[in-house]
């Protein structure tokens, strides 16, 4: 079968070029996800894992609570704009346990204290936090987008959470 051959296997920036293209046959016959793999592997010779060599190996943080009392450091942050009109934060950080996560944050806590420390050092990365993060549970009224609701007869509070930057020694 057919497979993947260095474009000038003399140089060291050679890339890899599929030497044909996937008919449309092939393409119909794709009925799982291990059959799509496999003409990859055929047609390129392997499959290559996006995190491994488009990405920089850091995965989305979806649950913040698992770095709550986790020790961390944050290897460098961006703002960002964000919805409601207010900044939120990307943070590349890597825990004490090696690992590895894009954390975005556009909560009252965490975002808001980053942008106080780098407006006072002109510093977005390069901090220890020794205890990870902290974290508060309230009621939420997403219609007032509030604490407070305006009309409690009507509208639905909700649990919500904001994280904190622990700061504490």
């Amino acid at each position: 079968m057919a497979k993947a051959t260095p474009a000038n296997s003399a140089n060291s920036d050679a890339k890899a070029v599929a030497i044909r293209e996937l008919t449309n046959d092939e393409l119909l016959s794709i009925g799982t996800f291990e059959d799509a793999l496999a003409l990859v592997q055929e047609t390129y010779g392997d499959v290559l894992a996006a995190d491994e060599v488009i990405g920089n190996g850091f995965k989305l943080l979806k649950n913040k609570d698992l770095l709550v009392g986790v020790a961390f450091v944050a290897l460098k942050w961006k703002f960002l704009p964000g919805d409601f009109g207010r900044d939120y934060t990307n943070i590349l950080l890597v825990t004490e346990g090696g690992d590895r996560y894009l954390m975005n944050d556009g909560g009252a806590g965490i975002t808001r204290e980053l942008q106080e420390f780098s407006a006072r050092t002109d510093r977005m990365g390069g901090v220890v936090f020794r205890n990870g993060l902290t974290s508060s549970t309230y009621d939420f009224c997403g219609e007032c987008r509030s604490t407070e609701c305006d009309e409690p007869g009507t509208h639905k509070m909700t649990p919500a959470t904001t994280h904190y930057l622990d700061l504490s020694a």
